[in-house]
């Protein structure tokens, strides 16, 4: 929260997942990578792929209407 509070995240290089619409940082000091990427934490990446599947599916019905590529 500090880091994103003082700007020192300004030119963190992130990703876009266009599915969830969210921008994720790759690396954040001191924060595990898994807590930003959590495929790459999970001991089974297709139970991850799965799950997230789920989720994503999850989000759309219920957000689905709403714009958020903003």
């Amino acid at each position: 929260m500090h880091l994103a509070l003082s700007g020192q995240l300004a030119d963190i290089p992130t990703y876009r997942d266009e599915e969830l619409a969210i921008t994720v940082p790759q690396h954040i000091p001191d924060v595990p990578d898994g807590f930003l990427n959590p495929r790459i934490a999970f001991a089974n990446a297709e139970v991850y792929d799965k799950r997230r599947q789920e989720l994503v599916t999850s989000f759309r019905a219920t957000w689905g209407p709403v714009n958020l590529k903003k």
